[in-house]
């Protein structure tokens, strides 16, 4: 029987295991994440303890990859509008970055951190860099922003970002995922970075005829990188492509679209019958195969002439195709899923604007991803980075990044509400009193009804209160008159 042994190092103990290096942890990092998202999308679309599995019936892919989402995105307009319009959306109106410390009554940009802030925005053109690493972030699960800086070669992209110089950022470069793969990872737990990305390879090769063709791959350090992720989970590296949840209905949508331009083609070619004469004794060799190509040519190339003998050609009735219905169900839930209201994203089939309530909405969700997501992962990012490294000056009490605001009521929609507001004031005035008592009318003759605390008084009540006081001190007044004041007595007759 064999004998199993432990291994030592000579002295009885067994050796020390050995170091795993970044590259080493990346590998087996990306390793565990393929299977454990192989073991889950193999459970999609499983139903009756696995005796059904929707997804293999359906087609749809149990498994995405980024080339999946980008052909989608170039493939298909209504992909490419979920990607775009939410970016774009978001950055339509930049925000502005105010210096905490600037006194009340100096000009905008008058700060040194304010000017040098709009000298680099300008130069480097970055509302337009953000919107477009946006868009890019949105196709897989993250983007990224290169800092490009004044260095040596490409060697120097490997080491840390060093202090720099306003004049010394000279561009930004921005990166899909299939573009930016991580390289190494931060796998010391007592980093503060640990379980992020330390050393990026960037591809900085464009496409056919891109000036940057041929350029290669170099490793970047992760302080040159804005990284951008949206929809994160359970780690601060891989967000949800912005196509995930709504891409088995857009491929659904796709098929009865496909299958709508078929059956059109197919009942405007109609499908043909050929009847042989039964009278014809015999059928000559090769005899079919020439019908048959003969039809295929008809129902294929629009030919209008056949030759045959003792065949008789006729058209099948079919029935008219009728997919509204079922494609509104899946725009619906496309719309659902894209977090888009519906007539916003396809528009209305009689051509009429989206609700001023859909654009309110929208554009509310929009205001709150700006907070959450584009301040945050865009703009502190990139300024506070810039601010480390001495390339802006530092603001003593912070900066404010004020955003504009995205919906604006039209004429009839204020004259709307400021007649309700009025009326509301007229109801709320008791007979006899004044309903401006009521109201504010701003500089731009918008009405707004005056606030007031809960056990404020209103302007009715003191009113009333100021007449009993008056009628209060008059009835003082009557009954504590000296008598030399009284009413004299009528004279005898």
């Amino acid at each position: 029987m064999a004998r199993t042994t432990k291994a030592t190092n000579g002295n009885g103990a067994a050796p020390a295991a050995p170091a795993v290096n970044g590259r080493a942890a990346a590998a087996l990092n990306e390793i565990r994440q393929t299977l454990s998202r192989l073991d889950f999308a193999g459970q999609h679309g499983m139903q009756y303890g696995g005796d059904r599995n929707i997804y293999k019936v359906a087609g749809y892919k149990t498994t995405l990859s980024w080339k999946d989402y980008f052909d989608a995105y170039q493939r298909d307009g209504i992909a490419g509008q979920i990607v775009d319009m939410v970016a774009e959306t978001t950055w339509r109106s930049p925000p502005e970055l105010v210096d905490k410390g600037r006194a009340e009554d100096a000009e905008p940009d008058s700060t040194a951190f304010e000017a040098a802030w709009v000298e680099m925005r300008d130069r480097l053109g970055v509302w337009q860099r953000f919107e477009r690493a946006d868009r890019l972030s949105r196709i897989g699960r993250y983007g990224v922003i290169l800092i490009g800086a004044a260095a040596g070669d490409d060697r120097a992209l490997l080491q840390p970002l060093p202090a720099l110089a306003p004049a010394a950022v000279l561009y930004l470069a921005c990166y899909d995922e299939s573009k930016a793969k991580v390289k190494t990872w931060v796998t010391r737990q007592d980093d503060p970075r640990f379980g992020l990305p330390e050393i990026y390879q960037i591809d900085q090769s464009g496409g056919e005829g891109s000036m940057t063709t041929g350029l290669g791959s170099v490793d970047v350090h992760h302080s040159r990188i804005i990284h951008v992720a949206e929809g994160l989970g359970t780690d601060e590296v891989y967000g949800r492509p912005a196509l995930q949840r709504v891409f088995n209905d857009l491929y659904d949508l796709q098929k009865i679209s496909a299958s709508t331009a078929e059956a059109f083609w197919q009942r405007v070619a109609g499908i043909l019958s050929a009847t042989v004469d039964p009278r014809v004794e015999s059928i000559p060799e090769g005899f079919m195969e020439d019908l048959t190509e003969q039809m295929e040519h008809i129902a294929h190339d629009l030919r209008r002439i056949m030759v045959g003998h003792g065949v008789t050609l006729s058209r099948l009735a079919e029935s008219e195709p009728d997919p509204k219905a079922a494609a509104d169900l899946y725009m619906t839930r496309i719309a659902a899923g894209a977090g888009i209201p519906k007539r916003m994203l396809f528009g209305s089939e009689t051509g009429e604007r989206a609700s001023t309530e859909d654009q309110k909405t929208f554009l509310g969700s929009i205001g709150e991803r700006q907070k959450q997501h584009a301040e945050p992962m865009f703009v502190r990012a990139f300024v506070d980075r810039l601010i480390s490294k001495g390339a802006l000056p530092t603001p003593e009490k912070g900066y404010d990044v004020v955003w504009a605001p995205l919906f604006e009521e039209s004429e009839k929609d204020l004259a709307e509400a400021n007649l309700a507001r009025a009326n509301t004031a007229k109801a709320l005035t008791p007979p006899g009193g004044d309903p401006m008592l009521l109201i504010e009318v701003d500089e731009e003759r918008n009405v707004w009804l005056v606030p007031r605390d809960a056990d404020e008084p209103s302007p009715f009540e003191e009113m009333l209160e100021e007449a009993k006081d008056l009628e209060r001190e008059a009835l003082k007044a009557a009954t504590e008159a000296p008598e030399d004041e009284a009413e004299p007595a009528p004279a005898a007759a």
